[in-house]
């Protein structure tokens, strides 16, 4: 709501305040009520202090409305009250936190039964979240005695956190815990506050809601709920660490929780071991993995020592962190690797359509994918080691080609097999004493065992029949697959160890079709190439624009936009002469004498008949744009 600086009270809304007996309802009414909440109006707030009145606003916000009512006003109070509840009066809170009695009244709502009306409970979590806010103009120990008193009434409360973790298919809920932890100020009680979560088993017991009962994806939402607030804790907490100056003894025990390997073998074993899997565990529970191998990169450098110090600090320990949460992965490689032979959610849709059809790649899979392509991507030797012994490479290229349309697969398979050609062992030569290729281990297992350029050429045979029989559309994977040919072919010219280790992988037609593809000048992958840096200006999409200042494109070496060929460009770099050549012969001689006697005359009948056809055309056009 906009407000202007220029507001003068209401003499109605003065005299409404002076009348005896008057009701909160009659305050709601007034059109005038919440720019006289943000004025401080001193008879109103008064009035919105006594015990009564804020039982009442509390109740408006707890309770369900009557059905007797238009849709368009059943919500019309409730709304108003959470306004008020929530606008900038300090004094409205300490009164809130005053009465035992208001204050549970208002913590009474979450203790029904759930689903709880959503409208309603986002009133509760505006309202009880502002609790925790502090104010434009709440004095510091005004705040800390709303916060010490909410926080010994949640402390006393039995079950708390099972209470709120009741309702978390309802997001706003999530959003009001993640709220109270991240913005109560004071080193002292957010540290109270973090110790109390933690003896609480907050992170084992989220991760313990995401335990698959029944198998049927009813509680969706909620396994997303749960991963987006531990994400979300994640990044927030790791920031604060990197970028606060706090006292070494302030120490973030929910988020060293989370980044213990012994959560994350809970985790693993939640979503992997249990008789029944479910689409929604294992896709929260990977996202939640991701977010801790992810790291929050500072790319400037801090003048403040002490800050740059802690980023320092926070990378060291993200290393710490990542080593530890891939040695408990490194046990389950094989249980994500079957899941991606056979997800539980195609399982069961197959099992109840009892039919013999493709399914969907499914979001299971795709995610798993990108769990692999990050892990492959931490060159840690171990979970490489891992995935090798699973045939995750072969899968990966079978999926490929069953699933030839789905681009979030081929960027996947893309990733991977880039970073595995090109994960050359170096050394030293002792000859020369300088860096020589050597073949790694995943090369080996890539180009020998999985057979990896025979399938890119069967896949490219694929797409040429598909081509034929469907007037020359290409398959959606071809833009990926000409990717991947053209880093294979990239490498192959690295080392010959490498182009003889392929060549011994290919039977004599293969060979052939190889020498084909990858001709140097006319072969076929770079006809594909030339035609797709065309299509793209000559952009690398897979590549950031480092070049971010002003292109003198008149003076560049090479016009990678020039669509005309040298004759015409000399034709147009001729004009301007001819063009003066023209006029100065028109100026020194009868030129435009010639010049008209070759222009046909036409006769005045013509004209106006070519006049009228014009006119009759124009018409037309305007009938059929008016109809």
């Amino acid at each position: 709501m906009y407000w202007d600086g220029s507001y003068t009270p209401s003499q109605h809304f003065e005299s409404l305040l002076n009348r005896e007996n008057l009701t909160l309802l009659e305050i709601l009414e007034d059109q005038d009520i919440l720019q006289e909440c943000r004025t401080q109006n001193t008879k109103l707030v008064q009035f919105l202090n006594r015990p009564d009145i804020l039982e009442e606003l509390v109740t408006l916000i707890t309770t369900e409305p009557p059905t007797d009512v238009a849709e368009s006003d059943r919500f019309k109070h409730s709304n108003l009250a959470c306004e008020i509840l929530t606008s900038d009066m300090p004094s409205l809170n300490q009164s809130l936190v005053a009465d035992p009695v208001i204050l549970q009244k208002l913590y009474s709502f979450l203790e029904q039964n759930p689903p709880l009306n959503p409208l309603l409970m986002s009133f509760f979590c505006k309202t009880f979240g502002m609790l925790i806010a502090r104010k434009q103009h709440q004095d510091w120990f005004a705040y800390q005695y709303v916060c010490i008193t909410v926080l010994d009434f949640i402390k006393s409360r039995k079950d708390f956190l099972g209470t709120i973790l009741q309702h978390m298919g309802t997001p706003v809920i999530m959003d009001l815990l993640l709220y109270i932890i991240m913005h109560i100020q004071g080193p002292e009680l957010r540290q109270s506050l973090l110790e109390w979560f933690n003896q609480q088993n907050l992170i084992e017991r989220l991760i313990g809601a995401l335990v698959c009962t029944d198998g049927v994806e009813e509680d969706k939402e909620k396994y997303e709920n749960i991963a987006q607030f531990i994400v979300e804790y994640i990044r927030e907490g790791r920031r604060k660490r990197q970028s606060e100056k706090e006292d070494g003894n302030q120490v973030d025990l929910l988020l060293e929780t989370l980044e213990d390997e012994k959560s994350t073998d809970l985790l693993l074993r939640t979503i992997l071991d249990g008789e029944q899997k479910s689409d929604g565990t294992i896709v929260a529970g990977i996202t939640i993995i991701l977010a801790l191998i992810e790291y929050l990169a500072t790319n400037e450098l801090s003048d403040d020592s002490a800050l740059q110090y802690l980023v320092n600090k926070e990378k060291e320990h993200h290393t710490i962190v990542v080593g530890k949460i891939l040695g408990v992965l490194k046990g389950h490689i094989g249980k994500f690797h079957d899941l991606l032979l056979k997800p539980p959610d195609v399982s069961l849709m197959l099992q109840q359509a009892n039919v013999s059809i493709l399914p969907a790649f499914g979001n299971t899979r795709l995610q798993i994918c990108c769990l692999f392509t990050v892990l492959i991507e931490t060159q840690d030797s171990d979970i490489i080691n891992a995935i090798c012994a699973t045939d995750f490479f072969n899968t990966l290229l079978n999926l490929f080609k069953q699933y030839c349309w789905n681009n979030f697969l081929h960027n996947h398979v893309n990733k991977c097999l880039r970073y595995a050609l090109n994960s050359f062992d170096t050394g030293i030569s002792t000859e020369n004493y300088k860096t020589v290729l050597n073949l790694s281990a995943l090369q080996k297992h890539v180009v020998v065992d999985c057979k990896v350029v025979s399938k890119l050429l069967d896949c490219w045979l694929y797409n040429e029949s598909e081509q034929e029989r469907n007037q020359g559309r290409r398959l959606g994977y071809m833009g990926h697959l000409i990717e991947i040919l053209d880093s294979l072919v990239s490498c192959y010219t690295m080392s010959e160890e490498l182009c003889a280790l392929i060549d011994s992988t290919l039977n004599e037609d293969e060979r052939a079709l190889w020498q084909k593809i990858t001709a140097t000048s006319e072969g076929a992958l770079m006809v594909e190439l030339a035609m797709q840096k065309r299509f793209l200006a000559d952009h690398n999409p897979f590549q950031e624009d480092t070049n971010v200042g002003p292109r003198d494109f008149y003076n560049e070496a090479s016009d990678t936009f020039n669509d005309f060929g040298d004759t015409m460009h000399s034709a147009i770099d001729e004009m301007p002469n001819a063009i003066d050549n023209f006029f100065s012969a028109y100026i020194s001689s009868d030129l435009s004498s010639s010049i008209l006697n070759n222009l046909k005359v036409w006769p005045d009948d013509e004209i106006l008949g070519r006049e009228q056809e014009d006119f009759d055309v124009a018409w037309a056009k305007d009938d059929d744009d008016g109809k």
